[in-house]
């Protein structure tokens, strides 16, 4: 790969994607909205912040092309713009779950080489 081509890309992912991700509240919509489309409402209460913060943690997710917003009526449903997002946050769970195991299996493995207790 072109090394230019590689710093701009990862100049542009830093930029603009990450700095949604980075935010745990964040990614907690975009785990929910993984599930189904959401209004604020619905947000406020599963993430049980004021809407005024969900609504500036929407407004830094559709700025940055992850969320799309749907007006019906009154009504405006969020849900994840890219269908990859889904991918993305299924293969980062599986990341955590095998990180998880392995500091467990290296726990029980110092744990099991301790000298019992009397």
């Amino acid at each position: 790969m072109n090394r230019d081509y590689l710093d701009k890309e990862l100049e542009l992912l830093h930029e603009r994607i990450f700095p949604a991700l980075s935010h745990l509240l964040r990614m907690k919509i975009l785990y929910l909205l993984d599930e189904k489309s959401l209004n604020v409402g619905e947000l406020t209460a599963e993430i049980g912040i004021p809407q005024s913060s969900v609504s500036q943690h929407l407004r830094v997710l559709r700025e940055r092309g992850l969320v799309r917003a749907e007006r019906q009526r009154t009504t405006i449903w969020y849900a994840l713009a890219e269908p990859e997002l889904t991918t993305v946050i299924d293969i980062l769970r599986r990341i955590l779950g095998r990180h998880l195991e392995s500091h467990l299996d290296q726990a029980q493995t110092f744990l099991g080489i301790l000298p019992e207790e009397a």
